[in-house]
Formats: C-alpha cells, structure tokens, sequence
C-alpha cells in the first residue's frame, strides 16, 4: 500500500499537466478567457528563471519588436501522462524586452516541477492591454487631432507636407499598437479607428495636391538624360507630372538641376569622378530664392581619360529614392 502510495505521488508530480503542453489550446482555469495569451515558459534548474522565461515568451509572442537570443522547442513528447526524458529546451535567458506592458503578464501558480526541470505559464488579456494603450495614448490622441485639422485646412504644399509628416511621425507608435491588438483580438476595434481614417483622409489631399502640382525640369549640364530618367522613374509611383522646360502652369514647380564634380586619382591609377546631382526647386510664380539639395551622388573611373570618367560618373547615377528635402515641398508616401 505505501509502494503504491509513493508511486502515485512520484507519477502526479512528474506528469505535465495538459496546459503546459499546449496552452493555446488547452486553457489554465484561472486563464481560460476568450482573449487570453499564453505562454510557456521553461528552465532546468530554477522555478524563478523560468516564470521569467515565461513572461518573456509571452511578451516576445505579441510584440514583433522583440530583439531575443532564447530559441526554444515547444514540442513536448508525452507518453501515457508522462514526459518523455528526450524533451529538450533551449533555456537561455538572455532576452532583450521592448514590449511596454509587461506589467500586465501575470503567472499563474504554481510553478510545475518535473523530472527535467521546471514549467511556468504565463497569462494575459488582451482587454486589459487595449485599455492600457488607450490610456497610454490618450494625449496623443488629442495632438493629432489637432495637427489633421491644421493639415485638413492647408493648402499651401509645402506646409501640408510639414504638418502631414509630423502626424505620421506621431500617429506611427498608436497605429502599430492598434495593428498588433487586431491581430491578437483577430476583429476590428473601434479605439484608434479615427486616426486610421484621419491618416486616409490626409494622403488623398497629397495625392490631390501632387496631382495639382506638376514638376518642370531644367538641366544646366549636358548629359543629364540619365539623370532625369532616374527623377522621373522614382517620381512616377508619387503621380507627380514631370514636364521638360520652363513652368507654364502658375501651380506648378520649377526644378532646376545642376552637376558638381570632383576628379581624384584612382589607388591604381586613373582618373575617379565624383559627382553631386544639385536640385533648386521653386514655385513657378514667386522669384524666391529656390530650395536647393543635392539630389543624389555617383561615381565614375577611367583608367586614362578624365572626360571619360566624368562621362561614366553622370550615366551611373542611380536614384534608389528621393531624399528627405524634397518631402518638405511635396508631400509624398
């Protein structure tokens, strides 16, 4: 009777409990809401590492930002109950957190220990993480409300660009919280609805408004083909019309480009240009003094001829995007 006695307590301690094998499936009471997350967690030696690796876990399974060296195998072989002694974890411990609320993960007691080493889960709801991001955001909320009608209400292009930028810069952090908390929920959600809709609004008045804006290019440097080719392939998904010469419409903008070239000797000899793409860009109709960046830079190389070199540096030029001072005049995507 006491073999038997000792045997029973040994096999309940032993066997993993079923939530502990599959916890998305199978439900801890005390974790068992329709919009519960869960997690396991594990360690070979410590009951405290591994609710810690636990709660990491969780936090690591909502927030894709997560930066995390621990790699784990969550298949678990049971037989007849009981653990099969090959299960292994990789318990490294190392986890590097960026998730804000892991305030709300609690662990659900007690802590299993089996013949391996020890289990943890780990719970939270996602109801009580999107009422902390609401009120995490609550003031957020209220600047961007102003910033869309302060957008909503400009026409001037460039003005619109600033303040749309900024309400981008802004609305980022909300609306990757909101998209992370559909895809935990799996339905929409009316928090964060407004500034998804408020975004919407505001990037069909800048394709509006660079619609209404066409560029006119000039050139003050030969061989400059390439150069346009590349504005207008990088110009083309932003609906912006590039026309050749000088402004004929009052809306639009005059864009004026200009080279600057540097010739250096090559470490093997030869000739190595390299040249700076300069842009001004103006309104057709003021006389201001344009707004002048550089475009893009390239190189060139010829072993003996410097006019080849600097030919070769002006048809290599390569516009993989537009720099951040031409979004201050146009509003772009």
């Amino acid at each position: 009777m006491t073999v038997q006695i000792l045997w029973w307590l040994f096999g309940c301690r032993h066997t993993i409990p079923p939530y502990l094998l599959n916890p998305q499936t199978v439900a801890h009471p005390e974790c068992a809401t329709d919009d519960a997350i869960r997690a396991v967690g594990f360690d070979s030696e410590s009951a405290e590492a591994a609710e810690k690796n636990a709660r990491r876990r969780l936090a690591e399974s909502i927030s894709s930002s997560l930066q995390t060296v621990q790699v784990s195998t969550t298949q678990i072989v049971q037989q007849q109950g009981e653990e099969e002694a090959s299960a292994t974890f990789d318990s490294v411990s190392t986890v590097e957190s960026h998730f804000d609320y892991n305030h709300l993960i609690r662990t659900i007691e007690p802590i299993h220990q089996a013949k391996d080493g020890y289990r943890a889960l780990a719970c939270m709801a996602a109801s009580d993480l999107e009422k902390q991001m609401q009120i995490r955001h609550q003031q957020t909320a209220g600047e961007l409300q102003r910033l869309y009608q302060l957008a909503l209400d400009t026409d001037e292009m460039s003005s619109f660009a600033v303040l749309r930028a900024s309400f981008q810069e802004l609305s980022t952090p909300l609306l990757q919280e909101m998209k992370l908390l559909e895809s935990l929920t799996e339905a929409p959600l009316h928090w964060g609805q407004s500034t998804t809709q408020q975004e919407r609004t505001l990037a069909k008045k800048a394709i509006d408004l660079r619609h209404q804006h066409p560029l006119y290019l000039q050139s003050t440097t030969t061989n400059s083909q390439t150069i346009r080719n590349e504005l207008v392939r990088v110009l083309q998904p932003q609906q912006i019309a590039v026309r050749e010469g000088v402004c004929t419409d009052s809306n639009g903008l005059q864009g004026v480009l200009s080279v600057e070239q540097q010739t250096n000797k090559g470490p093997m000899g030869g000739f190595v240009v390299t040249t700076k793409v300069i842009m001004s860009l103006n309104s057709c109709e003021t006389t201001t003094t344009p707004f002048t960046f550089v475009l893009v830079t390239g190189q060139g190389y010829h072993s003996t001829q410097v006019e080849q070199a600097r030919l070769a540096s002006l048809q290599g030029v390569q516009i993989n995007e537009l720099p951040k001072e031409f979004g201050q005049i146009y509003p772009l995507d």
